[in-house]
């Protein structure tokens, strides 16, 4: 099972964290620091050389995330922890979804994987390619393209039969689905939580 520590994103001259891209396991891929840039929308817009990067280590930190709010010190690099005002367990709910939203929504757009083409490729699907992989279905669909379909696959433009676009198209749709249903079993848990540590516990 691929196991992916969190990145922290955070403003080199403060130190504030932007964004904590939290750990993730499973069938997935390491994101690119443009693709982050892109899923993000406090990144978004931000001159990349004014923002600096952390990459963590799997499960690295995790009591300490638990338990306090981060920085980094803007000088060393140091991770500083300090402690997390107590809200109610409602505010804490609340930040938690929000948390898990960011990251189905940036699970999603990194990508997928298919081996439609007989070998496994990585496809793109930020929102542009989501809406370009509908387009080009749709125009298979009307008959007005032709065999073969050049289409992305690894960072190169390569050649897919129709019956090929197909299941990838279907496989980047499965691996949507698959986050938003994941998302939504782990809402639940932190809308039936009754203490702060369940919420806590409840990972992307």
């Amino acid at each position: 099972m691929i196991q992916i520590g969190r990145k922290i994103y955070f403003e080199k001259a403060t130190g504030n964290v932007l964004v904590d891209t939290g750990e993730r396991s499973g069938d997935v891929i390491q994101t690119t620091l443009e693709q982050d840039f892109a899923s993000y929308t406090v990144l978004n817009g931000r001159v990349p050389e004014s923002v600096g990067c952390t990459q963590l280590e799997y499960g690295q930190y995790a009591n300490e995330f638990m338990q306090y709010l981060l920085r980094i010190n803007p000088t060393t690099k140091e991770l500083i922890w300090t402690p997390q005002n107590n809200g109610t367990i409602e505010d804490a709910k609340t930040q938690k979804i929000k948390q898990l939203n960011e990251f189905c929504n940036a699970a999603i757009l990194a990508g997928f994987t298919s081996n439609a083409l007989g070998t496994q490729h990585s496809y793109d699907f930020d929102y542009d390619a989501q809406i370009n992989l509908g387009d080009m279905l749709n125009a298979i669909t009307a008959g007005v393209v032709s065999e073969p379909v050049i289409w992305k696959a690894s960072g190169l433009p390569q050649a897919h039969t129709f019956a090929q676009f197909k299941e990838v198209f279907g496989e980047g749709l499965t691996h949507k689905n698959t986050n938003i249903g994941k998302y939504w079993v782990l809402k639940a848990q932190v809308e039936a939580a009754t203490t702060s540590e369940e919420i806590e516990a409840v990972k992307w």
